[in-house]
């Protein structure tokens, strides 16, 4: 199908497509465009009927996209955002009119309080919208490039597709945050050696870590290796952790608002073969002059550097 014939099905469908391209379902496709399961059904058929292709296999609950049906997805975005400039001639972006999706993915250690931040920021300026973050997955660059993510924020830089931008926005330092009973605290300025005796807590999502990669290639080479005790990827179980047992947390200067009382900084600056990386926000190169876009964009950056001054 030539990028015309995909022009041609009428918006209702393209957005059909869209959502069960997401959802894999035409329950919960059904639930997303507040239509009943059967109207969905009935859509999709028409919708079959005028591509010439099933689009979507059935596997137990879940349905397959087709080899034709992944092409026509993968061109929906650049469409979509073509239909919206086409019915929206002044191309601008009212966010409290908005009422749809804002999906933005973050990593699970920039995660808090950030996420709260944002919802807080979001929902004043668009109250209508509804709002979804979500901790940064495997998948989360496939979904930024689909669309159906509109914005990650991550390291900087991670090794992703030319199709996604990049962005750095800001230098949070690092630390290591402990319970306030721990007897490293004497220390002021604790060498590898000295860190290394206590096991370590981490906020984890695969190969998305880099302050914690970082340090660990500097114990790695001061030939230190740590216990570690818990990975999670939910920054209130590392916190928990912490504070029951003797431990440290690897943290940035975004996370220090979400510490309890009870924790205590360490500051690790001195320790030079520690290098952090910086925060980024990534995004699909197709999105990069939409009004809707730059707005969210520029909501981001205004939340990090709240978190980072």
């Amino acid at each position: 199908m030539t990028n015309n014939e995909l022009e041609n099905i009428d918006f209702n469908s393209l957005k059909l497509l869209k959502i069960l391209g997401e959802e894999r379902s035409t329950k919960r496709a059904s639930e997303r465009l507040y239509l009943t399961q059967s109207g969905v059904s009935k859509s999709l058929k028409k919708l079959r009927a005028q591509v010439n292709d099933p689009l979507f296999i059935r596997e137990g609950n879940f349905l397959i996209p087709t080899e034709k049906c992944d092409r026509l997805l993968a061109k929906l975005p650049a469409i979509m955002e073509a239909l919206d400039e086409l019915y929206n001639k002044s191309n601008t972006f009212i966010p409290s009119e908005h009422t749809g999706d804002i999906t933005i993915h973050i990593n699970a250690a920039l995660s808090r309080p950030l996420m709260s931040l944002l919802f807080t920021k979001l929902n004043e300026a668009a109250p209508k919208a509804t709002i979804t973050l979500h901790s940064w997955t495997t998948d989360s660059e496939y979904k930024l490039k689909q669309g159906i993510v509109d914005l990650g924020i991550n390291f900087y830089p991670l090794d992703v597709s030319k199709e996604i931008t990049q962005t750095q926005i800001a230098n949070p330092k690092y630390f290591l945050c402990c319970h306030e009973s721990l007897p490293l605290l004497s220390n002021p300025k604790p060498s590898i050696n000295d860190i290394t005796q206590y096991p370590f807590v981490l906020t984890q999502m695969p190969d998305f870590n880099r302050e914690q990669n970082l340090l660990f290639n500097a114990f790695s080479e001061a030939d230190r290796a740590p216990r570690i005790i818990v990975r999670s990827d939910k920054i209130d179980v590392c916190i928990d952790t912490t504070r029951q047992i003797p431990s440290l947390l690897i943290i940035n200067q975004m996370t220090k608002p979400a510490l309890t009382d009870d924790l205590r900084i360490i500051d690790i600056s001195h320790i030079d073969e520690i290098h952090p990386s910086s925060v980024g926000i990534l995004r699909s190169y197709r999105t990069v002059e939409s009004p809707y876009y730059q707005w969210l964009n520029q909501v981001v950056i205004d939340c990090i550097k709240q978190l980072v001054r």
